[in-house]
């Protein structure tokens, strides 16, 4: 998880300084290790393109980022009401961290619960993300729901739902395509 370019660019000098250690040692390593970054901060979403251009790949945890974004604790019963991962925001956001990586040419995966949710991955892919990363328990029901739909009724979903302006609009899209 970071928060801005600044701790990337310090992430990438400290893998290269011990890239440097380990081949003056003679260890040997994989000297093209890709280093990625965690979307998942509000900071991060809004500078995701200079982080991206520091990156090697990035990622998109959504627990994280809807607590931040919606300031919700999820694991606090008076706050539940808060975290809601169809909030338009949230949308925009995910839209946004998506397109901005394709632009910059690099590979984007969401992690969390959204990606392991089977009534979220139409509008997942919808909005252009490609790689999703769940538990061993979901993969199947996942596999399953990403071969039941078509692409380009996902992308007509996900264009619907990012006009509207509340969640239960949103819920009602995604339940009536």
């Amino acid at each position: 998880m970071i928060g801005g370019v600044d701790e990337m660019v310090e992430a990438r000098r400290i893998v290269e300084s011990i890239k440097r250690e380990l081949s003056a040692a003679g260890e040997a390593f994989n000297a093209q290790i890709p280093l990625g970054a965690m979307i998942e901060t509000p900071a991060a979403a809004i500078t995701a393109r200079r982080i991206a251009r520091e990156a090697d790949f990035l990622s998109i945890g959504t627990n994280d980022l809807v607590q931040y974004l919606l300031i919700s604790d999820r694991t606090s019963p008076a706050m539940t009401a808060y975290y809601e991962p169809l909030h338009p925001a949230v949308l925009h956001v995910l839209k946004s961290v998506i397109d901005t990586s394709g632009a910059e040419s690099k590979e984007i995966s969401i992690c969390g619960e959204m990606a392991g949710n089977p009534s979220y991955i139409e509008l997942l892919l919808g909005l252009g993300a490609r790689s999703l990363s769940v538990s061993p328990g979901e993969i199947l029901e996942i596999k399953k729901a990403i071969r039941s739909l078509r692409i380009e009724r996902a992308q007509s979903v996900a264009l619907r739902a990012l006009e509207l302006g509340t969640a239960l609009e949103i819920k009602k899209c995604l339940q009536n395509p």
